[in-house]
């Protein structure tokens, strides 16, 4: 899945496509955090040994973290593409707010921690961390980071559970925060259900931060991963969804994860429309506030 933004940022993805929409972009490269430095040690490097997996997510998570803060600053808008959920976390360090919400596309909870998980796989742990459930000592080594309690979190998507190929409810912790799943979908309406859970977490935060994991989108459109399921949203809902976002809240950032180029590579064409009509979308209501 590390391969998915050198896809998405190439030359010819999305930084073309919404410069060609006349938006002053500047790309970011982040390719040289698998390993810490004296930066993330300081005069120590026992502190952070290499070749440690939590380590490098660590790394990972800071060196985004600044570089979502140094975005910020120069009032640019952030929009990520990022090969793994735990980037996440990263970006709500580099946001810096005790009072922001997040609102979480998935397919899948994410919201694992090391009691729940059958297999210690951390990119099943990211809500979890940023709900403050688990690396209590971890997470307070990302620059900038605040727990985001549960009341001021949207789960949407969490199709994977109610797929006819799914593993199950049993297969993982439940959900995190207010739910957009199939059930309320089926009451309510994409539209409904989704208006009504931004209305509700809109009476606690004014400012979210929004992760769109590209396996929320449906299989039967595209496979944006080896964990993508039936029974998603499609590109448009994604984007009306944001829309809704935006109209109560403002977004203060977008990260859009975990696109395996080698499992449908038609799914850029896909992809990159996408991330430029979201950004469009979250960057242009911003501006207005």
């Amino acid at each position: 899945m590390a391969l998915g933004p050198h896809v998405l940022l190439a030359d010819d993805g999305a930084q073309t496509l919404a410069a060609d929409r006349g938006h002053d972009v500047s790309r970011q490269w982040l390719d040289d955090l698998d390993e810490a430095t004296e930066r993330d040690y300081g005069d120590d490097p026992r502190l952070l040994p290499p070749g440690d997996q939590m380590v490098r997510q660590l790394v990972q998570c800071n060196g985004l973290s600044r570089a979502v803060s140094e975005a910020r600053a120069q009032g640019r808008f952030p929009v990520i593409a990022a090969g793994n959920c735990h980037t996440g976390i990263g970006v709500v360090g580099g946001l810096d707010d005790p009072e922001i919400g997040m609102i979480w596309f998935d397919a899948h909870a994410d919201a694992n921690t090391p009691e729940t998980s059958s297999n210690g796989m951390f990119e099943g742990m990211p809500v979890a961390v940023i709900a403050g459930k688990c690396f209590e000592r971890w997470r307070s080594k990302v620059g900038g980071f605040h727990v985001i309690s549960e009341d001021r979190i949207i789960t949407v998507g969490n199709h994977e559970v109610h797929s006819p190929s799914g593993r199950g409810p049993g297969f993982g912790a439940p959900a995190i925060g207010i739910l957009v799943d199939p059930p309320a979908i089926a009451e309510k309406g994409f539209r409904d259900a989704m208006r009504d859970a931004v209305t509700e977490i809109a009476s606690r935060v004014s400012r979210v931060y929004v992760h769109i994991d590209t396996d929320v989108i449906d299989k039967g459109v595209m496979s944006a991963n080896r964990h993508a399921a039936e029974g998603g949203l499609t590109p448009e809902e994604i984007v009306e969804a944001v829309q809704l976002i935006a109209e109560q809240v403002e977004i203060l950032a977008v990260n859009f994860t975990a696109y395996d180029p080698t499992v449908d590579p038609g799914a850029k064409d896909i992809l990159i429309p996408l991330v430029v009509d979201v950004a469009e979308v979250a960057a242009s209501a911003a501006r207005t506030r």
